[in-house]
């Protein structure tokens, strides 16, 4: 699965590029980017008449469960992530809204349901971190540039923050209990510290220089130590072990890629990406590639994955995340 945050409109037509398999599994994505959070399934392109009707959207500008002041600030959605199991959604928008989003109905809350909002000067990333903690990354604004941490069951305020110059991508590690985040020019690690009457503080731990300027997405590989991150020029892997940056072995010199998504398959993993163009801060299409498991191994002797495109037609997309297969 897939989402999309999109240009603010209910319908796009999507067309299908020669090379994309028409035989595999769901390819179902959330799209971001503009007004709308859309939810297609890649994989059933060709089986609709165009243009195809989404399965599902969501759009923040307006709705009465978001306070009035921030109803105008989801004009331009930046980032989309799945959480509680791909029930929930994160969002953040650089027209300054944050939120938490019930995708799929419960016995609580109806599908599209705002559990959570608050307002970030130019908002780019967001991840969930224990305890009903949410951390947002501000980036480049007159109060931006840093890392602000919020309770979802206290409110829209923050309850610790620290600087980060142009934040743009926020992922909590489980495993080693440690925060990761990118700014312009690094990666750094972060040890979220509890204090007194439930408070917490980002203890930055170690800060590993980015090869070229510009950190733009954050994304783990599952199953892997290796974080995806995207720069200006160039798509790296970071080891968040051996604390070493290597280039992506099919993205590595692919300038303006916006995001990185991947999913484990059960014989290799899936990569979704962005790319924007010269122009534009988005792009009219998603790519997709098949790795075997392991992925490629540098010096071997292994073809290169066919790329997939996906035409939005009209629409645009920023950013587009895998909706987990089914169980």
């Amino acid at each position: 699965m897939v989402v999309i945050c999109g240009l603010g409109v209910s319908t796009y037509t999507f067309e299908l590029a020669a090379g994309a398999d028409r035989h595999e599994l769901p390819k179902e994505v959330i799209l971001c980017g503009f007004g709308e959070l859309t939810h297609i399934d890649l994989a059933q392109l060709h089986e609709a008449k165009l243009p195809v009707k989404p399965i599902w959207s969501w759009q923040g500008v307006g709705r009465e469960d978001l306070p009035e002041a921030r109803r105008k600030q989801f004009g331009t959605t930046d980032e989309v992530k799945l959480v509680a199991g791909g029930t929930q959604l994160l969002v953040t928008s650089s027209g300054s809204g944050c939120s938490l989003i019930q995708r799929v109905a419960s016995d609580k809350h109806v599908a599209g349901s705002v559990l959570w909002s608050a307002t970030v000067p130019n908002a780019h990333s967001i991840e969930m971190l224990p305890e009903g903690k949410v951390v947002v990354a501000a980036s480049t604004a007159k109060t931006g540039n840093k890392l602000l941490v919020f309770d979802v069951t206290k409110g829209d305020q923050p309850i610790a923050e620290v600087p980060l110059y142009s934040a743009h991508g926020v992922v909590w590690d489980k495993e080693l209990n440690r925060l990761f985040a990118v700014g312009f020019k690094e990666i750094n690690r972060y040890e979220v510290v509890s204090t007194a009457n439930g408070g917490v503080e980002l203890k930055l731990e170690e800060s590993y220089p980015l090869p070229d300027e510009g950190g733009h997405d954050l994304q783990p590989v599952p199953g892997t130590p290796d974080l995806v991150v995207s720069t200006h020029d160039h798509v790296h892997l970071f080891d968040r072990l051996t604390k070493i940056y290597r280039k992506h072995p099919i993205l590595g010199d692919r300038a303006h890629i916006k995001c990185v998504s991947v999913r484990l398959l059960p014989n290799g993993i899936e990569t979704l990406f962005v790319q924007a163009s010269d122009e534009h801060w988005w792009s009219h299409e998603i790519g997709t590639f098949v790795e075997p498991q392991g992925g490629f191994v540098p010096g071997k002797e292994t073809p290169l994955p066919l790329i997939s495109t996906y035409s939005l037609g009209k629409g645009g997309v920023y950013k587009a995340r895998w909706i987990p297969l089914a169980p």
